[in-house]
């Protein structure tokens, strides 16, 4: 059933470095993960499960590090870095 998220500190992103520390991190913080991320602000990091079926590792953390939001066009967008996948 579609995505999951849930938080994540810096200190996790920087020491995510195998696959395994991504499973640990999601099975200690998946209670706690939602299908929607809401309010997204530039620093934040999510630890993010894609549910995908056709890849062989459906999780990443990601730290957002730009948030455009403009009210008059569609030229919004968020810039991130990744780990996973």
């Amino acid at each position: 059933s579609g995505f999951g998220y849930s938080g994540a500190s810096a200190a996790f992103f920087s020491g995510a470095s195998q696959t395994k520390t991504l499973e640990d991190e999601w099975l200690r913080l998946s209670a706690l993960a939602t299908p929607a991320i809401s309010n997204i602000a530039n620093g934040d990091y999510y630890l993010i499960k894609t549910r995908q079926k056709n890849v062989p590792f459906d999780l990443y953390v990601i730290h957002i590090t730009d948030v455009v939001e403009t009210t008059d066009d569609n030229a919004d967008y968020i810039e991130f870095s990744y780990k996973g996948g």
